[in-house]
């Protein structure tokens, strides 16, 4: 009976060391996924700040290819309507 206690008593501390470790363990990954998850916030929000400028950027150059079109087709009507004098 004697011998079966031991086997207890190392079985019991086997066993409270491996869930110490597991622990310690388990607390360091919990940490460092804390860190990573912090990061993807960051780099998404960069994300959406940088698809929010993209956007604009794109709507300035629709607005100024607009704009060229209208000059150029105010100038060509210019130019149309000087010759058409000249003409006269």
């Amino acid at each position: 009976m004697h011998m079966i206690g031991h086997a207890y008593d190392i079985l019991v501390i086997v066993l409270s060391v491996t869930l110490f470790v597991l622990l310690v363990v388990s607390i360091v990954v919990a940490i460092f996924v804390a860190k990573l998850v912090k990061s993807l916030r960051r780099i998404a929000e960069k994300g959406v700040l940088i698809a929010d400028k993209a956007e604009a950027t794109v709507t300035n150059i629709q607005e100024t290819a607009n704009l060229a079109g209208l000059a150029k087709m105010a100038s060509s009507f210019m130019s149309l309507f000087s010759k058409s004098k000249k003409g006269e």
